[in-house]
C-alpha cells in the first residue's frame, strides 16, 4: 500500500513516543500501557496532520512484562511493519529510579538485509538523544528475553561510555565514501 502516511508512522514511534518515554518513564508506562491508548494516540497524531489512519484499532496492543530477574517492561504492538524501520513492537523498561531507562525498537530491516527484524535502543544522556543499533540474534530466547538481556547488560551510561570509547577509535570515512553514504541516506 503506497502511504503518504509514512512520515507519521515513523516520527509517532521514532520521536513522539520515544520523547515522551524520555520526559517521564512512569508517567509513559501508566498512560501507554491503557487499553486502547495506543491507537487513541496515534489515530490523533494523523488527524492532526491531516492523514488518514490506515490501522484499526485491534491491530495495536499494550502488555506489562515482566522477566525472570523481575525487570518489568512496557510491551507496545503496533500493525505489521510495512516499510523498513517501522516498528513491530516498542519495549519501554522500567525501575523504580527511573536512572535506566531503557527504550527499545524491534523494526523491520530492508528486504536485502538477510534478517526480518533489528533491534534499536534509544537513549538520552546529558540532553542527547542516541541510538544503539544491535543485530545480535536471539538464539533460543523469545523476544521479550533478549531485549531484557539486552537491557540488564549495560546501564545507560555504560552505553554511553562505550559509544564514546569507540568514536575516539574510529577511524574517518575517506571522503568519497562518506559523500556515497550521505548521498544513500538521502536517496
Amino acid at each position: 500500500m503506497e502511504r503518504n502516511s509514512k512520515s507519521v508512522r515513523h516520527s509517532f514511534e521514532h520521536q513522539m513516543l520515544r520523547d515522551y518515554y524520555m520526559k517521564n518513564p512512569t508517567d509513559f508506562v501508566d498512560t501507554m500501557g491503557r487499553d486502547g491508548t495506543l491507537y487513541r494516540v496515534y489515530d490523533s497524531v494523523c488527524r492532526k496532520h491531516g492523514e488518514e489512519n490506515p490501522y484499526r484499532p485491534e491491530q495495536y496492543s499494550a502488555d506489562m512484562l515482566t522477566a525472570p530477574d523481575g525487570t518489568k517492561a512496557l510491551r507496545l504492538t503496533m500493525p505489521m511493519p510495512e516499510e523498513a524501520a517501522d516498528c513491530c513492537r516498542i519495549y519501554a523498561f522500567y525501575d523504580e529510579t527511573g536512572m535506566n531507562p531503557g527504550y527499545f525498537t524491534i523494526e523491520k530491516c530492508e528486504e536485502d538485509a538477510g534478517q526480518d527484524h533489528f533491534v534499536c535502543r534509544w537513549l538520552q544522556i546529558e540532553g542527547q538523544l542516541m541510538m544503539y543499533m544491535i543485530l545480535a540474534d536471539a538464539g533460543e530466547k523469545d523476544e521479550f528475553e533478549h531485549v531484557a538481556d539486552l537491557y540488564g547488560s549495560h546501564t545507560a551510561g555504560e552505553l554511553y561510555q562505550l559509544l564514546e570509547e569507540a568514536k575516539t577509535k574510529a577511524k574517518p570515512f575517506p571522503e568519497e565514501e562518506a559523500k556515497r553514504f550521505k548521498e544513500s541516506l538521502s536517496a
